[in-house]
């Protein structure tokens, strides 16, 4: 049987990936209410096409003689894409008014009509998850009329409401920062854009805390990609680096007995985990975030130096139940060279009765497709694999998913080999990895 895989979530990337963005949020008090655009499909569609039901959808769109942007599109747009795509966001370009879209009206069809956008990995109908920024067929069939039919402004007067912003409350008890600036060095990566890199926020902490949310707090937001934040154990904290500058890794916090605390990507509302539930973090332990930086800037400009914060939203004793990130994956595999759909398994069986609440797919670069189940019953199902969205997927069900002891769970990963050479399982930028850790609480 395959070892847990307690930690491999290292890049968790952009839920939002290709926006602009607003200007960075004011300094955080110790209780703060967030706002996020991002929200659930479900009320998303409540809002803007007022029925998911298919039948409902098609009459919908049928019965509009003349899709405008004020009364049709800007709901859809301002829901679904300004989280990211606002000036001094991760974005590359704004979407955030008529003038910004209609010159891109074409290629935002496009990527619409592909699913590219908005990034959303997960297939529909293997269960069901928080704040799924997917879009209905009847939402795009609106897009494809209105660009098709000339991308008509309309009447401001006569604008649809813009749907609610999603409001999380969120306390910030604890922020751990940077030690000091970083720019990141992009000419040291094969790709020129990327740049992962660790720091160490706590060498130790005083007190050991129980972890219920966090956020974190980008010094430059348009060029954080991903942060994951990570617990490394009293005994290898020793021995991380004093530099604050920090050190280069790719899986995860470079360590193989850390622990994942919370991943973070744009657009998102601040985590909470659900209640009564939390992750320990013991006195002692170091704290690490990893940062996935990606050049944002045109040509060989020089990165800007970042220095971002964690925010920790902690619970004053321990919560009911404490939780883990563990699940099944596949290790000491290898992928042949020129090898199209190779597929390695990993298994974990629940060693006590309790409760999943969220699945982190997690591959490389050659992943193709991640499938993950609970027994019989479909957990996730990645069809497209895309290293550069990956994220956490919390289930929308109340209570989670109740597992008895002695449940199986299975990973399937297929990988396409395109090189000349074997890929190896492991945790550099060249390997690769197969594994779905959960969000577990036992009882």
């Amino acid at each position: 049987m395959k070892r847990p895989i307690t930690v491999l979530l290292c890049c968790v990337v952009n839920a939002c990936a290709t926006g602009a963005a607003s200007a960075p949020d004011a300094e955080l008090d110790s209780a703060v209410v967030r706002d996020a655009t991002t929200m659930d499909q479900s009320n998303a569609s409540d809002v803007i096409i007022a029925s998911d039901a298919p039948d409902d959808r098609i009459a919908v769109d049928s019965g509009v003689a003349e899709v405008t942007w004020y009364e049709h599109i800007r709901p859809i747009v301002r829901y679904h894409c300004t989280s990211c795509h606002r000036v001094g966001e991760v974005g590359p370009f704004a979407l955030d008014s008529y003038d910004t879209v209609q010159p891109r009206a074409r290629s935002v069809l496009g990527a619409v009509e592909s699913r590219q956008m908005p990034p959303w990995m997960p297939m529909a109908g293997c269960s069901s998850f928080q704040h799924n920024r997917s879009l209905s067929d009847a939402q795009i069939a609106l897009i494809r009329r209105w660009v098709t039919e000339g991308t008509a402004r309309g009447d401001p007067a006569r604008a649809a409401m813009d749907p609610m912003p999603m409001v999380v409350p969120f306390r910030t008890d604890m922020r751990l920062t940077m030690a000091a600036p970083y720019a990141p060095n992009f000419n040291a990566s094969a790709t020129m854009a990327d740049d992962y890199r660790c720091f160490v926020l706590s060498r130790s902490m005083p007190r050991t805390v129980w972890v219920t949310g966090y956020d974190i707090e980008p010094g430059v937001r348009a060029m954080v990609h991903h942060a994951n934040v990570h617990a490394i154990p009293a005994a290898s904290a020793a021995g991380l680096t004093s530099d604050p500058r920090g050190y280069s890794c790719f899986g995860g916090a470079g360590l193989s007995n850390s622990r994942m605390v919370g991943v973070w990507v744009p657009g998102t509302p601040p985590a909470k985990y659900p209640e009564n539930t939390g992750i320990q973090i013991n006195a002692g332990e170091a704290v690490v975030v990893q940062m996935h930086y990606y050049r944002f800037t045109a040509g060989g400009a020089a990165p800007p130096p970042d220095q971002s914060s964690v925010l920790l939203e902690l619970s004053p004793v321990a919560p009911a139940r404490l939780a883990q990130l563990v699940g099944p994956g596949a290790d000491a595999f290898s992928v042949p060279p020129r090898t199209m759909g190779y597929a390695v398994n990993g298994t974990w069986t629940v060693p006590t009765r309790g409760t999943l609440w969220g699945v982190l797919p997690h591959m490389h670069k050659i992943g193709r497709r991640i499938s993950v189940r609970i027994g019989d019953t479909c957990a996730v199902d990645i069809p497209q694999w895309d290293f550069h969205w990956q994220q956490a997927y919390f289930y929308s069900y109340n209570g989670g998913i109740p597992v008895a002891a002695g449940t199986r769970t299975f990973v399937t990963c297929e990988y396409d080999n395109t090189s000349s050479v074997a890929v190896r399982q492991g945790e550099g930028s060249d390997e690769e990895m197969c594994g779905a850790p959960f969000y577990y609480t036992p009882e």
